[in-house]
């Protein structure tokens, strides 16, 4: 190996990281990060590279897989390649299967066999990220409909990553309404994305007030926020991102063939959320412990 190569070690064992910075030092140049549980983790891979990343399944906070689930919504670490060392082998496959993030991941068991590690890690560094081949379709795509069956994979998402990522376990849905064209609801800061599919196409807002949304900042990165300020407001775009994953993976099972996109914020105390010109859209409001946020779906050429 050349370059420097990153490496992210992740591990609520303080002793066990000790020992994987010190086994996997040994495979050449490289610079090592470690993370004391999967909310750490997070917190440092959001906003830079690393060639691999090694970490536990059962950890607080956030699990190894819910990590990796975020990570694949990452930026800088969408094809990382990922070691996961754990107790639990069958069970860490069986929740990655579900959040359908087996791409560039590889799994150990408890006790390590280090020559096995040594072997595993040199090759996923040498070689580097391999992006999975493209997916084929299964049949013609489906036209979107703004009904239980597009919602429910978004309330579904929305839940599992607030209560993961965020951290804020008791978030549920509340209401559902149609917000008509012309309308609108108001937000302070709002994580968005654009949704482009073959016969239909359309934006999510995920929109918080500024008290909820510092709350559940505050969770997500570890630390203390009492002010919105440019270091954490990507937080809304990451969050949306990572709701939007989730979702799409679902949907794309029953072959909607809705494509990647790219998350952006809307700032700004009473910032307005609309629906497309000429079509309505819903509007799912959130109930949790450190206050309400709502998601707005809005769909052209939906029927």
């Amino acid at each position: 190996m050349g370059d420097i190569k990153k490496i992210l070690i992740v591990d609520d064992e303080p002793d066990l990281i000790d020992i994987l910075a010190e086994e996997l030092g040994q495979l050449g140049k490289t610079s090592i990060l470690t993370a004391s549980d999967g909310q750490d983790g997070y917190r440092k891979a959001r906003n830079q590279e690393f060639d691999l990343v090694c970490t536990d399944y059962k950890m607080p906070k956030l699990s190894g897989a819910a990590l990796i689930s975020a990570l694949r919504e990452n930026r800088f670490n969408k094809h990382v390649p990922i070691i996961v060392i754990s107790g639990f082998p069958e069970e860490a496959k069986a929740e990655c299967k579900k959040l359908n993030v087996e791409d560039n991941l590889v799994f150990i068991s408890k006790p390590i066999d280090f020559t096995q590690l040594h072997s595993i890690a040199l090759k996923m560094l040498t070689q580097g990220p391999i992006k999975p081949a493209p997916v084929t379709s299964a049949g013609p795509a489906v036209q979107a409909k703004l009904d239980v069956e597009f919602l429910n994979p978004f309330l579904t998402a929305v839940v599992e990553t607030i209560s993961t990522v965020g951290q804020v376990t008791d978030v549920k849905p509340e209401k559902t309404s149609v917000l008509k064209a012309g309308d609108a609801r108001t937000a302070d800061i709002s994580g968005t994305i654009s949704v482009v599919a073959p016969l239909f196409n359309g934006t999510i807002y995920v929109s918080f007030p500024t008290k909820t949304y510092l709350a559940i900042v505050s969770k997500m990165l570890g630390e203390t926020f009492t002010a919105l300020t440019p270091d954490i407001e990507d937080a809304a775009a990451e969050l949306t991102n990572i709701i939007y994953g989730r979702a799409r993976t679902i949907l794309n099972q029953k072959n909607y063939q809705m494509q990647r996109g790219m998350p952006s914020i809307i700032k700004g105390i009473g910032h307005s959320v609309r629906a497309q010109t000429g079509y309505p859209a819903l509007v799912t409001d959130f109930g949790s412990s450190v206050g309400p946020f709502f998601v707005a779906i809005s769909m052209s050429n939906a029927n």
